[in-house]
Order: C-alpha cells, then structure tokens, then sequence
C-alpha cells in the first residue's frame, strides 16, 4: 500500500521551488 505523506508532497514542492528560483 503506498501512502503519499502531505508534509512529504509539500516539502517536495517546497525544494522543487527553491530548486527553480536558485537558478
């Protein structure tokens, strides 16, 4: 059973943002 945590997808998103404003 996979469970995605929401803490989990928001820090994903969180350091996809950071990732793409660092650029």
């Amino acid at each position: 059973e996979i469970k995605f945590e929401p803490t989990v997808m928001c820090e994903h998103i969180d350091t996809k943002v950071t990732f793409r404003a660092s650029q």
